[in-house]
């Protein structure tokens, strides 16, 4: 499910009891505090980094996985080891 579901407060929760669904932070409509509350509801296991292009959507996607309330573990996660467990690499 793309951009947190669009809106995180209802999108994360279609998805809560869905294992199987991952979440991605593409798209720039998302405040540093849905991070938080996304991860809260399904785990960082199941967030996977994105953005659309280079330059602001990126620094803007990555400012907000840097800022939120995650140990590193949990942003490493996020950012590549999500990817990597889901490609089998």
């Amino acid at each position: 499910m793309e951009h947190l579901g669009a809106n995180c407060y209802n999108g994360i929760k279609a998805i809560k009891n869905c294992p199987n669904v991952y979440t991605d932070t593409s798209g720039c409509m998302f405040r540093r505090d849905d991070i938080d509350y996304t991860v809260s509801l399904i785990g960082a296991d199941r967030v996977l980094f994105a953005t659309y292009m280079p330059g602001g959507p990126f620094l803007v996607n990555f400012g907000r996985i840097e800022e939120a309330d995650l140990s590193q573990e949990e942003r490493d996660a996020i950012y590549f080891g999500n990817a990597k467990r889901l490609l089998g690499i």
